[in-house]
């Protein structure tokens, strides 16, 4: 089915869905090796004055767009009940096999508030859900998801640091359904490693100023 939003650079394919969230990942041959396999297997949820939302729930006005003569997306999501708009701006890079985001995160509200900000990942490597690795790598501050020859790394910067939270779990197997299940508490278990079929949320802890905003990498 058609994508809203198509970002690639020969290995890489990445197209985003209707709320501007990763609905497939080619690597390393386009059109190949799928290493998404579902709608939501991409995450982006939001805690704000203890309410969660995943932007896929409703109350989301999500607008997608590509920046002028770019392969860089211009999407925008706002919650008027939540108060909170974020705007993406997406690429693939063109010299090496990187995905990157930038996420700017404001705050609709006239008093200042606390925002955690959640991404969830589930690589189905081989285009198959099972016997995939994922690990929080202390040193340098990163989830890796792996299966053979196939590695990705989950990495975030907000301030000058890594993400402040994560937990890696099981998803679709076990009664399990999955990591990004355990965001909607807003609070991580901070589990390190596990194997099957496996997915990953990191977390990012803002606190805007009135009006203002923050920005994730």
């Amino acid at each position: 089915m058609p994508k809203p939003l198509v970002l690639g650079n020969g290995n890489i394919l990445v197209c985003l869905n209707k709320w501007g969230q990763i609905q497939d990942f080619y690597f390393p041959f386009i059109g190949h090796e799928n290493q998404s396999g579902d709608v939501n297997d991409y995450r982006t949820g939001i805690m704000v004055d203890g309410i969660f939302s995943w932007i896929s729930d409703e109350g989301w006005e999500i607008k997608i767009a590509y920046q002028p003569d770019t392969l860089v997306s211009d999407i925008t999501a706002k919650n008027t009940r939540l108060g909170i708009e974020l705007v993406f701006s997406d690429t693939v890079y063109n010299e090496d096999n990187i995905f990157l985001r930038h996420i700017i995160i404001r705050n609709l509200k006239d008093y200042p508030r606390t925002v955690k900000l959640f991404l969830g990942q589930h690589f189905q490597i081989y285009a198959t859900p099972k016997r995939d690795t994922a690990y929080y790598e202390p040193n340098k501050e990163v989830i890796v998801h792996y299966e053979g020859r196939r590695i990705f790394i989950i990495g975030g910067s907000h301030v000058g640091k890594s993400f402040d939270d994560y937990s890696v779990g099981l998803m679709g197997i076990e009664g399990k359904e999955g990591t990004w299940k355990d965001a909607e508490d807003g609070q991580l278990e901070r589990n390190a490693i596990e194997h099957g079929s496996v997915d990953s949320v990191i977390q990012f802890n803002l606190n805007l100023i009135s009006n203002g905003e923050d920005t994730v990498d």
